[in-house]
């Protein structure tokens, strides 16, 4: 009589290896890095930035914001970041001393009162905010980036040392990441630099074009593969302006000016509201017409540029490639609107 074989050995092996497979997804959920997406909170602010030029109006909103996002870290910071470009820096520092007032045992607080204040206070709120939880990672990123900017003399060693830790405890963040990018730029250590630059550009495979424009240019040697690569790349971000400039710098320096105009042209179009950006645009255009020595189109991109403002543009009336214009009455009108004075 045969013996009914037993189930319970590879229903056993079964569950095993299916626990095992779960662990490991999830260890390498938490480990790996995915495509940073931005939280939508972050997003609504970026978005109402590209609309609104307004000053007054961008404050009043980002007021409204904060307080519909109160709970979020990365929405404090960038609230902090812009507040401090429209200088507001007086009002945010009463802000949040009010805030950490109020919320005492709140180690966000003591994290973001510690980040506007670039002192020894600084230091001790960083270091307050790891006393309950060794492992709060905004309290590791508050020290390296005192000991490295902020400390007298400079700690980087030990900055390092907070990052490392930063990305012991989360790899899902690009913030250490950019933190010891800036470190090994300033040391000038290409190869680390380059290793960072490569996560970086793994988090914002379609966006940061900056990022990925310093890794290619220290991954891609070869000038006719980086002018490659940056073109391809552009296929994933087809609105960036800044490829499309390093693509016309690099199409100048082999003398290809006709196709270096393709793309600086191109990039007006993606330019939006940013009228410094479309007034250099304009200007880079205009030298390279003025090159060719074609005056209506020369003229025409300087007028351009004027409309936005060319006071302090000295180097206009200076370059060669506007000598042939010396006479021109309307080239002559722009340098004087814009105060540059006439070609001697």
């Amino acid at each position: 009589m045969k013996k009914k074989k037993s189930f319970l050995p590879i229903l056993v092996s079964v569950i095993l290896v299916l626990a095992l497979g779960t662990l490991i997804f999830f260890w390498i959920s938490k480990n790996s890095m995915y495509p940073y997406k931005e939280n939508k909170e972050i997003t609504e602010c970026w978005d109402y930035h590209k609309k609104e030029l307004d000053q007054t109006k961008r404050i009043e909103f980002l007021k409204t914001w904060l307080t519909k996002y109160f709970d979020n870290i990365e929405v404090h910071r960038m609230y902090q970041d812009l507040m401090q470009n429209y200088g507001q820096y007086s009002t945010l520092k009463q802000e949040y001393k009010d805030y950490l007032a109020n919320n005492r045992e709140n180690a966000m607080f003591m994290y973001l009162y510690g980040r506007l204040l670039s002192s020894t206070e600084s230091e001790a709120l960083f270091k307050e905010s790891l006393t309950n939880n060794a492992n709060y990672y905004w309290g590791h990123l508050g020290l390296a980036y005192y000991y490295f900017h902020d400390s007298n003399p400079q700690k980087t060693e030990l900055a390092k040392a907070h990052l490392d830790k930063a990305l012991d405890i989360d790899q899902t963040k690009p913030h250490a990441y950019f933190s010891i990018l800036n470190i090994f730029r300033a040391e000038r250590n290409y190869e680390k630099k380059l290793e960072v630059l490569e996560v970086l550009t793994k988090f914002f495979p379609k966006s940061r074009d900056e990022l990925f424009i310093e890794y290619a240019e220290l991954r891609y040697t070869k000038r006719e593969e980086y002018f490659e690569v940056l073109k391809k790349k552009l296929k994933q971000i087809p609105d960036s302006i800044a490829l499309r400039k390093t693509l016309a710098d690099l199409c100048l320096s082999e003398g290809k000016a006709d196709e270096a105009l393709i793309y600086l042209e191109d990039a007006l179009s993606y330019a939006y509201n940013d009228d410094n950006l479309k007034r250099n645009i304009h200007l880079q255009i205009a030298t390279i017409y003025g090159k060719k020595e074609l005056e209506k189109e020369t003229i025409d991109h300087l007028k351009e540029a004027s409309k936005i403002g060319l006071e302090g543009e000295e180097w206009i009336k200076e370059h060669e490639n506007f000598a042939f214009l010396k006479d021109n009455k309307e080239f002559i009108e722009i340098l004087k609107d814009a105060g540059i004075g006439l070609i001697q």
